[in-house]
């Protein structure tokens, strides 16, 4: 019996910078042993799946203001879905790796992660809510 992914969380923010410069940052995520990554650079889109239960889906679109990036954490858990995590925090927002002495974040995901990110009224700007 298959049973149908889980929404848990969504999570947005906004980078003031255009999707060209955006999109393939947020597409360049480095091998893990164990999970599955599937881009899509035509639809500006990165799944990221691993472990037995966590699967996330981010987008970047654009807005007046530069770049939304969108992700949305689902459990895809095919059994035993009562223990998997309901993502009470931020640090669901990414898979732990197997181990951290095998990962590191590419020099340009680095670059992304560290610069400052915007977060204007939506209200003010006609973006989506957060």
């Amino acid at each position: 019996m298959s049973h149908p992914k889980k929404h848990l969380r969504t999570l947005q923010g906004i980078v003031e910078a255009p999707v060209e410069q955006v999109t393939p940052l947020v597409l360049d995520v480095p091998p893990v042993e164990g999970v599955t990554v599937d881009a899509d650079p035509a639809a500006r889109t990165v799944a990221v799946q691993g472990g037995w239960w966590y699967r996330s889906e981010t987008t970047v679109t654009p807005v007046p203001e530069g770049s939304l990036i969108t992700q949305k954490i689902y459990n895809v858990a095919q059994r035993l879905r009562w223990g998997s995590p309901s993502c009470p925090g931020p640090r669901c927002a990414m898979p732990r790796p197997p181990s951290p002495a095998n990962w590191k974040p590419s020099a340009r995901a680095s670059a992304f992660l560290s610069a400052p990110c915007a977060t204007p009224d939506p209200a003010a700007s006609g973006s989506p809510p957060r």
